[in-house]
């Protein structure tokens, strides 16, 4: 097998009041975009070895604070981001709760092999 050379950041966006529900949160790791998230999503983002600077951004200039992670080849960092009542996003590292709570999200409607895989979730499928 191979080796695995990278790192992955999961993000976990909840459900916490309305404003999560009408726009997505724009991804930016290392000052590059690098994708969208929604309430309820989790998404998966693989990053080289070493340290690397996320934060997430709402409308217009509304962006979280910055969070500082540092990674090493094969392990994963998990984060976690809603909106506040003032419908400002906050970013931080989750807590065994926020895991709990991105598991379950996931699991009420059918996984596919990708976003079982991203997960980590244990998932038998048939080979044709």
């Amino acid at each position: 097998s191979e080796m695995i050379s990278t790192g992955i950041i999961r993000l976990y966006r909840s459900r916490a009041n309305p404003f999560d529900l009408v726009m997505a949160f724009t991804v930016f790791i290392d000052g590059v975009e690098v994708g969208q998230i929604w309430s309820n999503q989790v998404k998966a983002f693989d990053v080289a070895p070493g340290a690397h600077r996320v934060y997430v951004r709402f409308v217009l200039f509304r962006k979280s604070a910055e969070l500082e992670v540092t990674l090493d080849a094969g392990t994963q960092e998990f984060l976690f981001c809603c909106t506040n009542w003032l419908a400002y996003p906050i970013l931080r590292r989750s807590s065994e709760n926020d895991i709990l709570k991105m598991r379950a999200a996931t699991l009420p409607s059918p996984i596919s092999r990708d976003l079982g895989n991203s997960l980590g979730l244990e998932t038998t499928f048939d080979e044709e």
